[in-house]
């Protein structure tokens, strides 16, 4: 649902700007129009797209937290490896 809601937004946008000229007017009406539909619906589908943007914004921190630790895996190790050595740290 969310997504189909996503997809209908960009086609809207899309034809607003290509037929249109993204005249600011019509942009507005537009933007007023698409929020009426999404609030009219009984399930209520801006909570959802707001659920899923949520959840798309976690997977990409996730991801994010775990290029840092793996970064800071690899520091931990390269610390170690010249710990091991008998080398200092230059930083």
């Amino acid at each position: 649902m969310a997504l189909w809601c996503v997809d209908f937004k960009d086609k809207l946008d899309s034809i607003v700007a290509v037929c249109f000229n993204k005249n600011e007017k019509f942009v507005n009406i537009m933007k007023e129009s698409f929020e009426y539909f999404i609030n009219q619906r009984q399930n209520k589908p801006a909570e959802v797209i707001g659920l899923y943007c949520m959840v798309v914004c976690l997977s990409v921190s996730l991801r994010v937290l775990a290029t840092v630790n793996s970064t800071c895996r690899q520091m931990l190790v390269v610390g170690s490896v010249h710990a091991q050595c008998g080398l200092r740290s230059v930083v």
